[in-house]
């Protein structure tokens, strides 16, 4: 259904769908890694819904570029330009809006995540990765019953 709203803006953008791609993060989720391969792999992941509407979702940032900007390549954007493209898509019809908030919501996931890579960790959250190094005492509680409640009995009373 998607696909054959906007039939005109299939295999038409300016530059590759990795290069589009890479400006739109870096436009929804600052402070991530510039340009890593793991902050777009999720838009091509077939576990995803996403994967079958990429080039697609590319192409009309594109078309979206040029009917407001005159230029067709998204990537040689500003990034405010590239934020406002990003607004039109989210106040198109319903089939747009939840495009692009699917796209977002899969970048910033992505991005602040760790959703493809947790072992790099995601310096934006200030999440170190997998534990690597870190000894036992450093990641877990000397004393954990001190910050567990009470345990009860079903009636409400105590143990």
């Amino acid at each position: 259904m998607l696909l054959d709203r906007h039939p005109a803006a299939l295999g038409s953008n300016s530059g590759s769908s990795d290069q589009i791609l890479w400006a739109f993060v870096e436009a929804v989720a600052p402070g991530g890694p510039s340009r890593a391969p793991r902050s777009i792999q999720a838009f091509s992941d077939p576990a995803y819904p996403f994967a079958s509407y990429r080039d697609f979702f590319a192409d009309d940032l594109c078309r979206r570029s040029k009917a407001r900007f005159g230029v067709r390549g998204f990537g040689s954007l500003e990034l405010s330009q590239r934020t406002r493209v990003v607004e039109d898509g989210l106040h198109g019809d319903a089939i747009a809006r939840r495009l692009y908030e699917g796209a977002i919501f899969l970048a910033q996931l992505s991005v602040y995540g760790g959703i493809c890579n947790d072992a790099e960790g995601t310096p934006a959250v200030r999440f170190d990765g997998a534990n690597d190094g870190y000894e036992r005492d450093a990641i877990t509680y000397s004393n954990p019953k001190a910050f567990l409640s009470e345990e009860s009995t079903r009636d409400g009373n105590p143990a």
